[in-house]
């Protein structure tokens, strides 16, 4: 049990002490051309800091506007967040069918 407490705290001082504040950059409807020529968008939240990040992304049906918090308190503390609107949805081209180009798109998206 004190091996676990240790662990907790030493986990939450690295998140709490990873990285300092940074300057976000956010860069609007950037484009991902999909492997069947569908063209998705996302909004792209980044450190305006030299380095690289690791990057978090996030594709909603739900509209990728809704993560604005998110990706501003995320490329703060140092990641690239990036927020994609899912085929057919909002700000993206295509047609939606619920789960249906998921797969394939996602693997896209990080491709």
């Amino acid at each position: 049990m004190l091996c676990e407490a240790a662990l907790s705290l030493l986990l939450t001082a690295n998140i709490v002490y990873a990285a300092g504040p940074f300057e976000v950059t956010i860069e609007r409807d950037v484009t991902a051309t999909m492997r069947d020529g569908v063209v998705l968008r996302a909004d792209v939240y980044r450190p305006k800091a030299d380095g690289q990040f690791p990057v978090l992304l996030q594709r909603t049906p739900y509209n990728k506007s809704s993560g604005v918090n998110f990706g501003i308190k995320a490329a703060a503390r140092g990641f690239v967040a990036i927020n994609q609107d899912v085929r057919g949805r909002y700000s993206s081209d295509g047609d939606w069918y619920t789960f249906q180009h998921e797969s394939a798109d996602g693997y896209d998206a990080v491709e």
